[in-house]
């Protein structure tokens, strides 16, 4: 009667004379540094650990890993940076910190996105009232137009956020 062999010992017995190539390892070495970085940029995000932790974590990250360099951090932390200022001003502060590059052109672009955006809010909301108020005769300090559902608006803002998405990628390409 044969012997009973687990699912390791058939994969092993199976894989025995397979290998992998050089440049197979440095691309599987590569991606583990990649995850390793994002889950120290995740728990950092997450508020799970601080700037100093993050900081003595990177120190490690960068002392144990030769694959690990800083076009590796910032191409990484470039990636997280939106237009959204709420979200990405922890990108920004930690490209400045961390990765030692100035944000201020990212910045720049994300403050014009936001006050485009809320230049045309306030155009929206002044053309909405208008129609309201000529076309229905409803006025006063209640009438709050809902500007999504208005389909122009919607037009209006996915314009100006790819407008506003191409200068953010081309700040990002340009220098870091």
């Amino acid at each position: 009667m044969g012997e009973i062999k687990s699912t390791l010992d058939l994969v092993m017995e199976k894989t025995r004379h397979l290998s992998m190539t050089p440049k197979e390892k440095a691309v599987q070495q590569s991606a583990a540094v990649k995850k390793k970085l994002h889950g120290l940029l995740v728990k950092y995000r997450d508020g799970t650990i601080k700037k100093d932790r993050f900081r003595q974590d990177l120190e490690t990250l960068r002392a144990n890993d030769a694959l690990f360099d800083d076009g590796m951090l910032r191409k990484a932390i470039l990636s997280r940076v939106g237009l959204n200022p709420d979200d990405s001003q922890i990108w920004l502060d930690l490209l400045k910190t961390a990765a030692g590059v100035d944000p201020a052109p990212l910045a720049a672009v994300i403050l014009g996105y936001q006050a485009a955006i809320e230049e045309e809010t306030a155009k929206w909301f002044q053309k909405i009232r208008a129609t309201l108020q000529d076309t229905y005769h409803v006025t006063g300090s209640a009438v709050v137009p809902y500007l999504e559902a208005d389909s122009g608006w919607n037009r209006q803002r996915a314009k100006i956020q790819v407008e506003y998405g191409r200068r953010l990628e081309k700040a990002k390409s340009a220098g870091y």
